[in-house]
């Protein structure tokens, strides 16, 4: 079951108007289209924002630096209310990747929380996210599917790299270039894994350094195939020529999507995500105390069916393009 407008019997509202509205406000969240104000809740979009008006976290704004005007933007930080027409406003961590955030929205005694992209897993670099009690929960639902184990996938990560080292071949790591990049560069430096990272990834790894992340240790690749070091690099560059010219490299995939590369070079997959899984969305859904709950993105409506299942009251919300500010799925 879904429709193009979710009304609440909160009093609190949500629509699809390409993209997702507050009702009876000017407020959008993470909208792909133009709005008057948007919230945007973390800073992996590829494209320009057109927005009159966005607010987000500091460290979302330093992120996406060059993708924002700075005179359309409007800063909050973490935890604090501030006001807007009848509405109180709050961010709070999501979990997804560094400065990403949720927006618990009050109308008198009514709250809805609006989750964006999120996890509930311990992170090394950022908060971690937290479940917000709410009357109305809009969540967004990446995987239909638990995952493995956050610590089990870590542990095979660096096993495998280690002994590909001990082999004196390359590691090279496939990822999302923005957040999980600079996780894992932050685990391998805890394991004593030198790690360097295509130059792509430098304007990343500047912001994360600027945010006071010192964990995430890495520098830039400078050619040649160096084989007591790993490297990181984003999906779309597994053939490119720095990692092509590589003569003893092993390839693998750190995704939660299963299939996201069908070379048949990259050898192994490493389930990490940065979004919640089946059981994580689960476990938000029933401990929030919501009365009502909307879910978004590419699992809404397996996961809604579950937990009607349960006996919730949960509906997907329709959404063409699932909320990417770049209109495709996050590969993560």
């Amino acid at each position: 079951m879904g429709s193009r407008k979710d009304k609440s019997t909160t009093g609190l509202a949500v629509e699809h108007l390409q993209g997702v509205h507050l009702v009876d406000s000017i407020l959008w969240l993470d909208a792909p289209r133009k709005a008057d104000l948007c919230f945007i809740s973390h800073a992996h979009f590829s494209t320009s924002l057109t927005h009159e008006k966005v607010f987000l976290s500091e460290a979302t704004a330093i992120l996406a630096e060059g993708l924002i005007e700075p005179h359309r933007t409007l800063v909050s930080p973490m935890l604090r209310n501030f006001a807007l027409g009848g509405l109180d406003l709050s961010l709070h961590p999501s979990g997804h990747m560094l400065g990403a955030s949720q927006l618990l929205i009050r109308r008198e005694q009514e709250r809805l929380a609006y989750t964006g992209h999120f996890d509930l897993n311990p992170r090394r670099l950022g908060e971690q996210g937290r479940i917000l009690d709410c009357e109305h929960l809009l969540i967004h639902a990446q995987h239909a599917e638990d995952l493995p184990a956050r610590e089990q996938e870590e542990k095979a990560l660096t096993t495998w790299a280690k002994s590909q080292l001990a082999k004196k071949r390359q590691p090279v790591l496939l990822c999302q270039g923005l957040g999980t990049a600079q996780e894992l560069a932050a685990l391998l430096a805890e394991k004593g894994l030198s790690c360097t990272h295509l130059r792509a990834l430098s304007p990343a790894f500047r912001a994360y350094r600027q945010l006071g992340s010192k964990q995430a240790i890495s520098r830039a690749h400078r050619g040649g195939g160096k084989t007591d070091e790993v490297l990181l690099a984003p999906h779309h560059l597994a053939q490119s020529k720095p990692i092509a010219r590589l003569t003893r490299a092993s390839l693998a995939q750190v995704s939660g999507r299963r299939n996201t590369h069908k070379d048949p070079s990259v050898e192994k997959h490493f389930f990490i995500s940065s979004h919640a899984d089946r059981k994580t969305v689960m476990r938000y859904a029933q401990n929030c105390r919501a009365r009502r709950i909307t879910l978004l993105g590419p699992a809404a409506e397996p996961l809604a069916v579950r937990l009607r299942d349960k006996g919730l009251r949960a509906w997907a919300l329709r959404i063409p393009n699932q909320l990417q500010l770049d209109l495709k799925p996050s590969a993560t």
